[in-house]
């Protein structure tokens, strides 16, 4: 997916707009069944009102929309404690292993391979992106790991938050840099870029209006967000503890496996945080398998070499 990227400006576009369509579509669908009510009550409009912020904000403004959901949920829908019980641990679970195995998707190392883009979309569709977009950002990263110019998302010195915070963010001003000096800046391809933000934008906010619609507002709030909020946290911290500054402009890619968490979070994701093993093996599915782990970090950029 790289290589379309890198040669065919209306890839993303074109990828955008068809998902566009057929979410819209599909809302329309599940409204008109009756499936679900139209919208009528403040209330209603309330719960999608809220959208805007989960979809669009930061970590921290993610988790304070999701604090709202939850509050709105107690205070106007009357829930189980077995709801409670059985959907919110199903949210957390799903959410982890949307993010580990969307991460195995884009390096295509399931098989049969044509598995790796179904449920790669299937993926993208809970963390309310596109297939295309996560796996470009990914091989971009692979491809420049904590350059400053080339790493869609290096954590470099920033404190955790700031970086959670600001990596979408980076992310997209990384795709900006990199569709511009591989189709130069003419008035057809700033036209093309511009529409393809906008309906990554759209496309966005109609998958989280897909699963309100698709789960009602209960299910939303109790299942589907948990998930999301999980995967985000997941990403951000994965990225931020396996990719440390090493000091004199030096950074390190490290596998992490000392304490619980990162004991827990190996046995039931294919050893993910072995992070500097998956950038020497990128191919592999778990990449403690035939390797083991390696204290020393994998050096992946060095500034004072540049001067």
């Amino acid at each position: 997916m790289l290589t379309r990227f890198r040669t065919k400006p209306l890839f993303l576009l074109s990828y955008y707009g068809v998902w566009t369509l057929i979410l819209s579509i599909v809302i329309v669908m599940i409204l008109d069944a009756g499936l679900r009510p139209w919208p009528t009550l403040f209330w209603d409009w309330l719960w999608v009102l809220l959208l805007v912020p989960l979809t669009f904000g930061g970590l921290r403004t993610i988790l304070a929309t999701a604090a709202g959901y939850a509050l709105l949920t107690c205070l106007r829908i009357d829930v189980a404690g077995w709801q409670i019980g059985v959907l919110l641990p199903l949210g957390v679970l799903t959410g982890l292993y949307s993010a580990a195995t969307m991460h195995m998707c884009v390096h295509r190392v399931l098989s049969p391979r044509w598995i790796n883009t179904i449920l790669g979309e299937l993926c993208a569709l809970q963390q309310m992106l596109g297939y295309p977009g996560w796996g470009i950002s990914h091989l971009l990263h692979h491809k420049h790991p904590d350059d400053p110019y080339g790493d869609p998302h290096p954590p470099a010195d920033l404190p955790f938050w700031s970086y959670a915070d600001g990596m979408k963010y980076s992310i997209v001003a990384c795709l900006d840099q990199n569709f511009y000096a591989q189709f130069g800046s003419s008035p057809r391809t700033i036209l093309i870029w511009r529409l393809t933000k906008l309906l990554l934008v759209l496309n966005r906010a109609l998958r989280a209006l897909f699963w309100l619609v698709l789960l009602g507002p209960a299910a939303f709030a109790l299942f589907f967000l948990p998930s999301f909020v999980v995967q985000i946290a997941f990403y951000a911290h994965f990225n931020w503890a396996t990719h440390r500054p090493l000091g004199e402009g030096r950074y390190g890619i490290f596998n992490r496996s000392a304490g619980l968490y990162y004991r827990l979070m190996n046995a039931l994701l294919w050893g993910i945080y072995f992070h500097a093993n998956h950038h020497r093996y990128p191919a592999r599915i778990d990449p403690r398998r035939g390797v083991g782990e390696v204290i020393t970090p994998y050096i992946s950029y060095e500034r004072a070499a540049e001067l």
